[in-house]
């Protein structure tokens, strides 16, 4: 009777442990299963105009705006987003002919610049009023090329002035006013890409060329310039995010790939690779976001940490991401017509 009983008794012991852990790689397979949930888009209020540019301020709060010179409907169109994602339709300045081409936020207030009617035109959206409107730019200018903003209002700006040669601005009022713009003469010939700051006069410019991208650093607003050397097989740099000598970009050798500095420009080393990257955001150095398509224009989205590359589901986005930006906690993307909105993390 106790050899039955201790054989009972053993059987039910390894039932027991075979449930046991059933249930626990059950429970890890649901808890992966939700980690990284889809990511749905929206319609945007305008199907007419489409979107390209995107920018969140240090609220959480995020802006999108888009332009159309095709002369049936309105010229241009914008909407807001809450720190819950909620979009909101956000009314236009009067404009004639406006082509935006850069975004950079600060604490409440985004910059949004571009050119209208062969002049700077500079649109400043209100985070906590949730009005845009137009501020005064750099005077002479043809057409602003970049933006860079960061959290207490610094703000610097690179224009075409009347000559064609790039200019450089700067700004420490959120772009109300701008210091007298200094021309980049090392840059005359060639297409600004990007500009990025760790204080008002410290920063980095990417410009690319017909054949190669080149990179240069001023230390004091514009003043003087100092190339930085960037391999041979990129084509363009673009730079998302810089912190005392740290930067994060993306540069296109045949293929985007993801690359860092940690001595302001002068070295860079290749993290990984993201295909079809159209633009890279960063809440900081190590959390990253990178949309674009692939080549039949289906949407893509990668979250990154670190050198680890997540790629994220999208849903009800039927085209190609074009733009991405970042708050500390939330960021938002824009295809010609459809609006995302999702956490960092």
């Amino acid at each position: 009777m106790r050899t039955a009983s201790r054989r009972r008794l053993a059987r039910l012991s390894v039932a027991g442990a075979i449930l046991t852990s059933t249930m626990v790689l059950s429970a890890c397979g649901s808890s992966n299963s939700r980690a990284t949930p889809p990511v749905l888009g929206v319609p945007a209020s305008s199907i007419s105009v489409a979107l390209s540019q995107v920018g969140c301020a240090s609220n959480d709060v995020c802006v999108v705006a888009g332009t159309s010179l095709s002369g049936v409907g309105p010229v241009a169109t914008a909407q807001f987003a809450t720190p819950s994602g909620h979009w909101a339709n956000l009314a236009t300045p009067v404009a004639t002919a406006p082509i935006l081409a850069a975004t950079a936020c600060s604490a409440t207030s985004c910059l949004i610049g571009g050119t209208n009617q062969r002049a700077d035109l500079l649109w400043r959206f209100d985070a906590t009023t949730h009005q845009l409107l137009p501020v005064t730019a750099p005077p002479g200018g043809l057409g602003i090329r970049a933006l860079s903003c960061d959290s207490v209002g610094n703000c610097d700006v690179v224009d075409v002035g009347a000559n064609g040669v790039e200019r450089f601005s700067f700004s420490a009022d959120a772009g109300l006013t701008w210091s007298t713009p200094l021309t980049m003469s090392w840059a005359k010939g060639q297409s600004v890409t990007s500009i990025a700051c760790t204080t008002i006069f410290d920063c980095l410019v990417s410009v690319t060329s017909a054949r190669h991208a080149s990179l240069a650093l001023t230390r004091d607003g514009g003043v003087t310039w100092t190339t930085r050397a960037v391999p041979s097989t990129w084509t363009t740099l673009t730079i998302a995010r810089c912190h005392q000598r740290s930067c994060v970009a993306v540069a296109s050798a045949g293929a985007s790939e993801l690359v860092r500095t940690t001595n302001f420009g002068e070295r860079w080393t290749r993290v990984a690779t993201l295909p079809g990257t159209n633009a890279l955001a960063c809440a900081s150095l190590r959390h990253c976001v990178a949309v674009g398509a692939n080549a039949a224009n289906a949407p893509r989205l990668e979250r990154v940490n670190g050198s680890h590359v997540d790629p994220v589901t999208l849903r009800y986005v039927p085209t190609g991401l074009v733009d991405v930006a970042c708050g500390p906690r939330r960021c938002a993307a824009v295809g010609a017509t459809t609006l995302v909105t999702f956490t960092i993390s």
